[in-house]
């Protein structure tokens, strides 16, 4: 643009029609050229290439100034037989136009952005060369022998040269002065961010790396050494240092993890978790975070930064906890009890292998987000719910009851449960329940036969009118069948149930002859039965015949007595009856 500029000023003299010859001095005509292309350069070139724009009317005063210079100088090139001075009034009015079409011209540069460079061209070009000729017009071409020579009215052609490049000087300094400010304050600015920057990084305790995959190079902080156990700038500061430096295990991961930022344009941070061996020959854990800074010409990453950061002991810490997990569910899975865990909205967390097997699945893992209504038991699923509820809003544990469930293959079991609420270990805010349980079917089978068969032994004593006993002689407690009582006639809740409950109930006249009956059997080892009288109720008497046995241990120390009691009052009645009738039929 320069050139063009120097161009049309020099063509535009030629339409010029000066009396005499006129000669061109080349020196001064090729030095003329250096404005035009010192403005072209600083307005157009230079500020933006450097990342600084200057205000915009300082750019167009210097941009007409530098035009300015061009056209006088080239004027003061021209060698004829005359004077050349300038019209002040039109000099000063050049100056105006030149600045101001200038500031226009870069206006619409600025704001048209290379969208329509056509208009910014017509632009710059309207500004020179209404400058050019307004400076023509303001020229006096007057011969050495005319008879009006130049007057202190008109100035002198190196005057127009002095007053334009000082217009030109001084908005250079500006201009030279704003850069400088500028640069000054954006090169502090960036310092005081280094300098903040590093802070956090130190404060955080991350080491930083800058990586050239091009060379191989690379630079390491102080930190980064640190964690790695080596002072600063000791670690050999390559890329393929760091590589041989990571655990063998997980070399491939690192630079798989490389390859693909790089490949999807390190739109996304790089991100690896691995292992490095230290100065002494230790393995710590860290992570490396970074990005691609700067790719040359084919798209290739020349710069790569990013942090490291020395994870240890966290990652210790998930190991002993994994471990600590493994450990529990290893517990949980070997334990002879169902156990399972649920959040607020009792959806399975978790179980053990034995409740996975209940609910028809091989692995514990295939339950979790699943509810009751998703399993075999979905017809108890409202009740369970109900209890998780309870135990989750009262924060209070229900513990050891019986409930049913239906099995994946349509069989009703029944189970003893018991479920607490589950804590959050750091908050202790209640985030669900935890529940076990263990199948007692067996034993509700055996208790139902069990029930069943007193109940039919209690029939056949009650219809026989024999019941039977036992006394723990460790505890001396006595324990009667139903039928003893009713033969006793007396209320089991009322009863003391000892031995000597049951001689008090024995006719006074009899307790002696019972009680020596018993201990007898005690001392000789031997069984025994008898029969006497007892009083019941209202103190009527019974007649009862009575067996007993004693257990002994090794040591020969009775342990339980044993026996059964038969109320034989209407036999003995029927006995005595027949005794009077023989009597009375000898008589």
């Amino acid at each position: 643009m320069g050139l063009g500029i120097w161009s049309m000023h020099f063509v535009g003299m030629l339409a010029i029609n000066i009396p005499g010859t006129v000669h061109l001095h080349s020196f001064t005509t090729l030095l003329s050229i250096f404005p035009g292309i010192l403005g072209s350069f600083i307005a157009l070139c230079l500020l933006w290439r450097l990342g600084v724009r200057l205000p915009l009317p300082l750019r167009g005063t210097m941009f007409g100034a530098c035009i300015l210079v061009m056209n006088y100088i080239g004027m003061t090139g021209m060698n004829f037989d005359g004077y050349l001075s300038y019209s002040p009034a039109l000099f000063v009015l050049s100056i105006i136009i030149a600045v101001i079409l200038s500031y226009l011209a870069l206006y619409i540069y600025d704001r048209l952005q290379n969208r329509l460079p056509i208009v910014a061209a017509l632009g710059i070009g309207l500004a020179v060369s209404v400058t050019h000729y307004t400076g023509i017009e303001a020229a006096y071409f007057i011969k050495e022998d005319a008879a009006l020579q130049p007057t202190a009215l008109l100035l002198e052609d190196m005057s127009a040269v002095k007053v334009s490049a000082s217009l030109l000087f001084l908005t250079l300094g500006i201009a030279v002065y704003l850069l400088v400010s500028k640069m000054t304050s954006a090169t502090n600015q960036l310092h005081d961010t280094e300098r903040r920057w590093k802070f956090a990084i130190d404060a955080a305790g991350d080491g930083v790396w800058d990586w050239n995959p091009q060379t191989d190079k690379a630079m390491f902080s102080r930190r980064w050494n640190e964690i790695l156990g080596y002072a600063e700038n000791e670690f050999t500061p390559t890329g393929a240092a760091v590589f041989k430096a990571i655990h063998p295990d997980d070399v491939r991961y690192v630079k798989k993890g490389v390859l693909e930022h790089v490949r999807k344009g390190g739109e996304s941070p790089y991100k690896r978790e691995f292992r490095m061996q230290t100065r002494d020959g230790d393995w710590k854990w860290v992570i490396a975070r970074g990005k691609v800074l700067e790719r040359d010409t084919h798209g290739s990453p020349v710069r790569m930064i990013g942090t490291l950061t020395d994870i240890t002991e966290r990652k210790q810490s998930e190991i002993d906890l994994l471990s600590s997990k493994r450990l529990l569910q290893s517990i949980i899975d070997r334990a002879p009890i169902r156990v399972f865990w649920k959040d607020r909205e009792s959806r399975f967390l978790g179980c053990n292998i034995l409740f996975a097997k209940d609910a028809g699945f091989t692995h514990p893992d295939q339950l979790i987000g699943k509810t009751d209504d998703e399993m075999g038991w979905k017809e108890q699923a409202e009740l369970y719910r109900a209890d998780d509820i309870k135990v989750i809003e009262t924060g209070e544990a229900k513990l050891d009851f019986e409930e049913p469930q239906t099995t994946p293959d349509g069989r009703q079991i029944w189970l003893r449960t018991s479920k607490v609420p589950l804590l959050n270990p750091t908050t202790e805010e209640i985030i669900g329940v935890l529940g076990l349980y263990e199948d007692i079917t067996k034993r509700k089978q055996a208790e139902n036969e069990l029930r069943l068969s007193k109940a039919q032994l209690s029939e056949a004593q009650r219809i026989a009118k024999t019941g039977s006993w036992t006394l723990d002689l460790s505890n001396n407690h006595l324990d009667w069948s139903d039928e003893v009582y009713r033969l006793f006639e007396i209320d089991k809740t009322q009863f003391n149930s000892s031995y000597e409950a049951f001689l008090d109930a024995v006719h006074p006249d009899d307790r002696e002859m019972v009680n020596q009956a018993y201990l007898d059997s005690l001392n000789s080892h031997k069984p025994y039965e008898m029969t006497h009288r007892i009083l019941v109720g209202d103190g009527h008497i019974k007649y009862v015949h009575e067996t007993c046995e004693t257990l002994f241990d090794k040591d020969g120390k009775a342990l339980l007595s044993r026996g059964t009691v038969q109320d034989i009052t209407e036999r003995k009645q029927a006995e005595d009856q027949m005794r009077i009738a023989a009597v009375a039929f000898e008589s």
